[in-house]
């Protein structure tokens, strides 16, 4: 069987990304192992079991070559670990309606490291859809990263979930269609770590949807990031 290609950079693929950032399931878990595994569930399979960090079934299927896993996306990871955990241990304790300040997880260039955040999502966005096979270009999301250039269409949506439990994973990607047309007007999923999600929102036509206007994205917004009640709509997709 041939090499698959990384579909960043088009090199032999010899790697695969964390559907969840590691950094965010060891925080969240500890260290699994064959005392305590974490138990993987998606829509096609139940109760996976993952006996380390590093199994297979935390990660993509679509494989990445280690230079764009590892080497060129990992300002993006570092940027959204840095984010995340300020996000998950701020005192006080990020709440629906509230607001995030990127100054304070990012002491230096606040703004340049926000784009790198997108751009972690823009990795998992482009993992997801080639996972799926869903109809979107991926060349743009490649360039993106290759070029560390915010992605145009890409929008994200910080929320709050009231929830005791610790859920955490990725949701489907769910694309919208046009009812005339038919051609995709956006496509979304949701990245869950317990009582904070993010959205992230593909939308070629920025007006098409009502989401990216509260939405947060790098050429619109600086270091402030709204928090949104995420509970009714995530209730609602579990």
């Amino acid at each position: 069987m041939p090499d698959q290609a990384c579909w960043i950079c088009k090199s032999p693929a010899n790697s695969h990304e964390h559907i969840v950032k590691r950094s965010d399931l060891k925080a969240i878990f500890g260290v699994p192992n064959s005392n305590a595994p974490l138990f993987v569930h998606n829509a096609s399979e139940q109760n996976v079991k993952a006996q380390g960090l590093k199994s297979k079934a935390l990660k993509f299927k679509t494989p990445l070559c280690a230079k764009c896993n590892n080497e060129i996306s990992q300002p993006y990871d570092r940027a959204w670990e840095r984010l995340s955990e300020h996000a998950r241990t701020r005192t006080p304790p990020v709440k629906a309606r509230g607001v995030i300040r990127a100054y304070r997880a990012f002491a230096i260039g606040s703004s340049k490291e926000m784009r790198r955040v997108q751009l972690f999502f823009v990795k998992l966005f482009g993992c997801a859809i080639v996972d799926s096979g869903a109809p979107i270009d991926i060349s743009p999301f490649a360039s993106a990263l290759l070029n560390e250039k915010f992605h145009p269409d890409v929008f994200l949506k910080f929320g709050y979930v009231p929830r005791e439990d610790q859920i955490v994973g990725l949701s489907p990607l769910v694309a919208a269609h046009h009812p005339k047309t038919k051609q995709l007007v956006a496509a979304s999923m949701f990245y869950e770590l317990g009582s904070i999600a993010v959205r992230v929102i593909y939308s070629p036509d920025h007006d098409a949807i009502e989401d990216t206007d509260t939405a947060w994205h790098p050429a619109y917004d600086r270091g402030r990031i709204e928090v949104h009640d995420f509970g009714p709509l995530l209730k609602s997709i579990e």
